[in-house]
């Protein structure tokens, strides 16, 4: 069990999450906001997969954690001979998290679950 920052992970997203969108969201992170991530490896990047911006109004966003950076994760998806995601995802994807602020939430939130896809 380790805990981190929102700062220590590196963001990247994927359709259907728009880049302005992902943008403003992160924008609205201090990457000060701490959270627990229970499993056994540090997670290094996180793509985030959904997305609401709506702030001041209820925004979250949703994402999978992995064991490496973002372009990691980017170079092995462009090299790789792999014909779908599926083996990538269970190489590299440890967890899950979820942020979320605005609406009624007093401050932000952050919670995150380790996965195990092997």
């Amino acid at each position: 069990m380790v805990t981190l920052q929102t700062r220590e992970l590196e963001p990247f997203n994927i359709p259907p999450v728009d880049n302005t969108q992902a943008a403003l969201f992160m924008r609205r992170l201090t990457g000060r906001e701490a959270f627990t991530f229970p499993g056994a490896q540090k997670p290094i990047g996180m793509i985030v997969y959904d997305l609401k911006f709506a702030h001041p109004r209820h925004s979250y966003a949703h994402g999978f954690l992995l064991s490496v950076s973002a372009d990691a994760f980017q170079r092995a998806c462009e090299t790789s001979n792999e014909l779908t995601m599926e083996p990538l995802f269970k190489r590299y994807v440890i967890g899950k998290i979820h942020i979320e602020y605005g609406g009624t939430l007093q401050s932000t939130v952050v919670t995150a679950e380790a996965l195990d896809l092997s």
